[in-house]
């Protein structure tokens, strides 16, 4: 859907993250709304652990809309997993706790972010060699409802991390604790090395298939699949922790995502994790109005009077960039995909890449 360039603020001369709408989706009205909204999702959630938006706005010469981020150096959970492999239990707890932290703030703020996965938790270096975990991708967020719209819309998200909810055909609500299904997955991955799923996504004859499979529910306990699969030993206390993050029905799985967290310490007799205002997030439907952010009746914002000049420093090191998705280049190589420079040229030139 979008690729995001390390980039030159010509103003300020810092260093900044650029992120493009893919040109062949520009003239799609949903995916302009889903890009820009992710601008205005964000904001509404105040977090250490979410990617502040800097600058967004329209590109007067090819019509693209863009946003503007800090430049985070690391690389996202899926690589860090693809590296090292299964990772320890306090590392998990670690990353689970500040991911935690991110879908409190937003539950909080009545925001779903509906495709939590590796690829979107960002393990970022800090100056004194600490890492800060980052939650990227609100692009596909809604704000939580009263009225279920789920039968109008498509499926979205990554079909491993995807709660039975948004895949039912059923009307159903999409609530907070679809994050929390998708939280348990996360974990299950980051252990084990491997998705949950990953025997039936090799078995299967596409995404459909997968979801049926999915639809079932779990074959096997946590600990027994993490052993036949990849020789991993997990604590049998993982089963029941993993089934309730994981249950078919929502309402039977943890209340919130730190409430997960804390439970998760105890699976592995970790220290318990602090979380600043943690509280239960309720189901029930409010008896206040709230706002809706459905696809149909997504609106644009209007481009931002000031246009941004930006130069890309396009072909650099995987880690010090978060590449979305490597679709198309301005103008020089990235991600093995090298094309004509596009009509942003003329708000993104192309410069050359540090050594």
């Amino acid at each position: 859907m979008a690729t995001v360039y390390e980039a030159l603020d010509l103003r300020t001369e810092r260093v900044r993250a650029l992120k493009l709408l893919q040109p062949s989706l520009v003239s799609n009205d949903v995916h302009r709304r889903r890009f820009t909204r992710e601008a205005t999702v964000t904001a509404k959630v105040a977090s250490d652990h979410v990617v502040d938006i800097l600058d967004a706005g329209i590109d007067e010469a090819s019509g693209s809309p863009f946003l503007v981020m800090p430049l985070l150096a690391g690389r996202d959970l899926a690589a860090e997993i693809e590296v090292r492999g299964a990772l320890d239990a306090p590392t998990v707890l670690s990353y689970l706790t500040q991911i935690a932290r991110a879908l409190d703030r937003a539950h909080e703020a009545r925001i779903v972010h509906r495709d939590l996965k590796p690829a979107n938790v960002f393990i970022a270096e800090r100056d004194d060699g600490s890492t800060q975990v980052m939650v990227l991708d609100f692009g596909i967020a809604k704000l939580i409802d009263r009225v279920s719209t789920r039968a109008t819309e498509a499926i979205l998200g990554s079909p491993l991390y995807l709660a039975p909810e948004q895949v039912r055909y059923k009307k159903e609500r999409v609530t907070e604790r679809a994050d929390i299904y998708a939280l348990g997955q996360l974990a299950y991955t980051a252990l084990v090395g491997e998705a949950y799923y990953a025997p039936e996504d090799e078995a299967s004859d596409g995404v459909m298939g997968l979801l049926m499979e999915m639809a079932v529910g779990e074959t096997e306990p946590a600990s027994a699949r993490a052993r036949a699969r990849r020789s991993v030993e997990l604590p049998e206390a993982i089963d029941a922790w993993f089934a309730r993050a994981t249950a078919r029905d929502p309402s039977a799985r943890f209340d919130s995502a730190s409430e997960a967290v804390i439970a998760f310490a105890g699976v592995f007799e970790l220290p318990v994790p602090e979380f600043r205002n943690a509280r239960p997030v309720t189901t029930t439907p409010s008896t206040e109005p709230q706002e809706v952010i459905a696809e149909a009746e997504l609106s644009e914002p209007p481009p931002p009077p000031a246009r941004r000049s930006w130069r890309a420093a396009l072909g650099v090191a995987g880690t010090a960039v978060v590449v979305v998705a490597a679709f198309w280049t301005v103008g020089a190589r990235s991600a093995g995909r090298e094309e004509q420079p596009s009509a942003t040229d003329s708000a993104v030139r192309a410069a050359p890449s540090s050594p």
